[in-house]
């Protein structure tokens, strides 16, 4: 602080104020920047070999600028692992694509809460390989977009998995479009919420509720027992002309709600339609059901 009153004092003898003041003001932009690009460089790292765990504290692994803090964004190299232990605060976390046959894992435990900036899962680009964000248990993950792109063959896979936890996606879960390459599967009765889009390849629902803002869009639906609640807040179409769907429920609040896209046979929806709130639009097709039309 002496020294940048020195500096000041200099300015204000050897230039008008008016040109002191500018300087000044150039000045403090420069520390700010140079503050905040250090503080991000700082923020983020890479765990880069080994198995790293989060349990009230990191152990383990290799991290290329010391473990993550919280709210910092961290990157997961080939071969490399992160366990989640206890609920942690996160920034971005990014999957690396690997070409070493080796995956690279964010494994959420049991009863524990991630709370996460946008996850992207990066294809593996070699071998037999699987790169996966897993939620055992109970375990929850709380994100602002969940994202992955095809990879280039059918053994190197990005893959989703839920068991009785939540997933919450306060945007978009955009994965690629290869029914093959990216698997979303529950394999129990989770929670998958989101405010925006669902794209991927396969999406296998077990008994999990399904909770979408925007566009209903995997490549292949097995419905199995599961239920999808359409509650966006523009129109949303039920695509019974291009999936199966066992349970559907409706809690979309447009004044046109949730429409379906061709008639409906007991085959399309194999259990209830549940109207909670909003309105369910037919389009003037028939619906015939084995179960029935709640209101």
């Amino acid at each position: 602080m002496g020294t940048l009153r020195k500096i000041l004092s200099t300015l204000g003898r050897k230039y008008p104020t008016r040109a002191c003041l500018i300087l000044v003001k150039r000045l403090m932009i420069i520390i700010v920047g140079l503050f905040v690009i250090g503080f991000v460089s700082f923020g983020q790292t890479t765990l880069t070999t080994g198995t790293a765990t989060y349990n009230g504290a990191w152990a383990g692994g290799t991290w290329s600028a010391g473990a993550p803090l919280s709210g910092a964004a961290f990157s997961i190299n080939a071969g490399a692992t992160v366990n989640i232990n206890a609920s942690w605060i996160s920034g971005n976390i990014i999957i690396n694509a690997n070409s070493n046959n080796t995956a690279s894992t964010l494994n959420i435990a049991t009863g524990v809460l991630l709370t996460a900036g946008s996850i992207t899962i990066n294809p593996p680009s070699g071998g037999v390989i699987t790169n996966a964000l897993n939620l055992a248990g109970t375990g929850s993950v709380t994100c602002t977009g969940l994202s992955c792109v095809n990879s280039g063959g059918n053994t190197r896979i990005c893959a989703v998995t839920i068991a009785s936890g939540t997933l919450t996606v306060n945007g978009n879960v955009a994965m690629g479009a290869n029914a093959t390459r990216n698997t979303f599967v529950f394999s129990s009765n989770g929670t998958l919420n989101v405010t925006g889009n669902l794209t991927t390849g396969t999406l296998t629902a077990n008994s999990s509720l399904i909770n979408l803002g925007g566009s209903f869009a995997p490549t292949t639906f097995n419905a199995n027992t599961g239920t999808v609640d359409f509650n966006g807040s523009a129109v949303q179409t039920i695509a019974v002309s291009v999936y199966n769907f066992n349970n559907i429920q409706v809690d979309n609040t447009n004044i046109n709600g949730a429409t379906i896209d061709a008639a409906v046979s007991a085959a399309d929806i194999t259990g209830n339609i549940n109207v909670n709130s909003g309105s369910f639009n037919t389009g003037n097709f028939a619906v015939v059901l084995r179960s029935t039309i709640i209101p």
